[in-house]
């Protein structure tokens, strides 16, 4: 049971880690794409996108919950 919970504990740290890289990779992306917009509209865009990208990740993650199936414990 330890490893199990040890498992699941490292999987989350390294899950955490690549979303957080993916969303500070698509923020600073989108900011420095748009250098017309000056300093910090160009950065207030970077962050909505980032959001935006979240919000479709947690939408995915929403439907992939209802597609599993519950097993018994049998």
């Amino acid at each position: 049971m330890a490893h199990g919970t040890a498992m699941n504990s490292t999987l989350r740290m390294v899950g955490g880690a690549l979303v957080t890289a993916l969303l500070v990779t698509i923020m600073s992306t989108v900011t420095t794409l748009q250098p017309q917009m000056g300093t910090a509209n160009a950065m207030l865009s970077g962050i909505r996108a980032a959001f935006f990208a979240t919000t479709i990740l947690s939408i995915i993650g929403l439907i992939l919950s209802f597609l599993l199936e519950k097993k018994n414990a049998s």
